[in-house]
């Protein structure tokens, strides 16, 4: 698989999904792969962005 990227930045996974995540800082888009289906998102930015934070439900 390739997922070509101008400067890819900020990788993290997420075990409870099987998804890694990363931005793309020049081209403004944050990256979404599901590892087990190969299944990937791209999700535009309005801005540069390069670290991400996961929400956690209330109770956690």
């Amino acid at each position: 698989m390739q997922f070509p990227s101008e400067l890819g930045e900020g990788p993290s996974f997420d075990p409870a999904t099987g998804t890694a995540w990363w931005f793309n800082i020049k081209g403004k888009a944050l990256h979404e792969l599901h590892l087990e289906s190969g299944r990937k998102q791209v999700h535009p930015c309005p801005f540069s962005a390069a670290c991400l934070q996961r929400s956690m439900p209330p109770g956690s």
